[in-house]
């Protein structure tokens, strides 16, 4: 899937995104079978990949509908009349994805307008600023090599590679992918690899200098993986209008601190939610190890 396409600037709210979405398989093939022209837009022919990204589609449909009903009264009527219109490319995917069915009777001209304003509204709504292309697109090319670098890696253990590797290829796919997820899926994946370098940290400092944990922490591999996850954290938030805060308001860096406290530090940046912070509280690094799933 690395010849996808991204927008130069990436709106960061979901109408925008599944509006240019929807214009981009218009454009794909407007009158041939609707599942190529899917197939053409999201970047892959694999039947697999094709149905998992349909379905990372189909989840920006509640958040179009939770943005709607927030707004006023007055204008939500003409959003809402259109929310089975929006649906019908995700709903007949796999009923029409085979058929001879185009995208130009699947999707019409009145409900993309609708979308589109919708987006336009929100857009004007919210503070952050779309995200810009190439700051994404650098960002892939370094998760993606650091994948290679770690798979190919001979001085690492097989559950320390594993350990990279997931979180790596997580942070990846949402970055491929962030005209679906926006910059909230990029840091939900920073998000879930920052809690787990918590718990190996404080590991690493429960059980002391000579064990495994700690010969992780310290070894270069993983200093240059934690450092790809601030970097990563500090572009998306850049490139989307953001910046590092410190508590009196002040834009600052993230200021350096034993490996445990710049987990929490870079935790605090990307806002996690109060579930991941009482997830983090519960977890007991102890008996943690490279191999086990941290979930927010």
């Amino acid at each position: 899937m690395r010849g996808v396409r991204i927008p130069t600037l990436i709106p960061d709210n979901p109408a925008s995104r599944y509006h240019d979405l929807l214009a981009e398989v218009l454009k794909a093939n407007p009158s041939g079978p609707f599942r190529s022209a899917w197939a053409k837009t999201l970047g892959t022919d694999n039947d697999h990949d094709l149905v998992m990204t349909m379905a990372a589609v189909a989840s920006l449909l509640p958040d179009i509908k939770s943005h709607v009903e927030a707004l006023p009264s007055a204008i939500r009527g003409r959003y809402e009349r259109n929310y089975l219109a929006w649906a019908r490319p995700v709903i007949v995917f796999d009923v029409a994805g085979h058929g001879a069915w185009r995208p130009e009777s699947i999707i019409t001209g009145e409900a993309l307008d609708a979308l589109g304003m919708l987006g336009d509204l929100l857009s004007a709504r919210q503070a952050e600023a779309p995200i810009e292309r190439v700051a994404v697109e650098r960002l892939l090319a370094r998760v993606e090599d650091m994948i290679s670098e770690v798979t190919a890696a001979d001085d690492l253990d097989a559950d320390s590679r594993a350990f990279m590797v997931q979180h790596l290829s997580r942070v990846a796919d949402r970055l491929r992918n962030i005209r679906i997820y926006g910059r909230g899926g990029v840091e939900e994946a920073l998000g879930r690899a920052c809690l787990a370098t918590v718990a190996v940290e404080d590991a690493a400092v429960q059980q002391g200098p000579t064990s495994r944990f700690a010969r992780f922490v310290n070894s270069e591999r993983y200093v240059a993986f934690r450092t790809l996850l601030q970097d990563a954290a500090n572009i998306i938030g850049i490139a989307a209008g953001g910046f590092a805060l410190t508590a009196g308001g002040t834009q600052a860096a993230l200021p350096p601190a034993p490996p445990h406290s710049r987990s929490l530090a870079l935790l605090m940046h990307l806002r996690v939610s109060s579930s991941a912070a009482l997830l983090l509280a519960e977890l007991d690094p102890p008996s943690w190890s490279p191999r086990t799933r941290v979930r927010c």
